[in-house]
C-alpha cells in the first residue's frame, strides 16, 4: 500500500491535541496557576516530581516499570526512523518531548515524526 492510499487517522490527532489541552491546563490553570506558578516552572515540577514519587515505595515501582516501558518504546521509535531523517530538528525537538513528557511523545510519533506510519494512518476505502 502506498502513501496515496492511506490517511491521517483522525483518532490519533484527537488524542494528541486533548493530551495537549492536558498539559497546558496542568501548567498554566489547575489550582490557581498551575506548576508553573505554583513549583516556579518546569523544572521546578520536576524536581517536586521527583522528591514526591521517591518518598512511596509502591510508586518508586510503578515509576520504575514505567521508565522501563518509555525507554524501551522510545528505542524502539528512535531506531524505526529511517537514519538520514535522525538528525532532523524535528526529531531532536521531538526526543526533547518524549524525554519530558513520554504519553505526548509517543502521540506525536505517529502524527509528527512518521506521518505515513501505519499507527497514525488508516486505508482509504472505497
Amino acid at each position: 500500500m502506498n502513501s496515496k492510499q492511506l490517511r491521517r487517522s483522525p483518532v490519533a490527532t484527537y488524542a494528541v491535541v486533548a493530551l495537549l489541552v492536558l498539559h497546558v491546563f496542568h501548567a498554566f490553570v489547575q489550582g490557581g496557576g498551575g506548576w508553573n506558578r505554583r513549583h516556579g516552572g518546569l523544572t521546578g515540577a520536576i524536581g517536586r516530581f521527583f522528591q514526591l514519587s521517591f518518598r512511596d515505595p509502591v510508586l518508586s515501582a510503578g515509576l520504575s516499570d514505567f521508565g522501563a516501558v518509555a525507554a524501551v518504546l522510545g528505542y524502539w521509535m528512535y531506531t524505526d526512523i529511517p537514519p538520514e531523517q535522525r538528525r532532523r530538528p524535528r526529531t531532536f525537538v521531538w526526543l526533547a518531548v518524549y524525554t519530558v513528557f513520554p504519553g505526548l511523545g509517543a502521540l506525536l510519533y505517529p502524527l509528527w515524526i512518521r506521518p505515513g506510519h501505519r499507527l497514525a494512518s488508516t486505508p482509504v476505502t472505497g
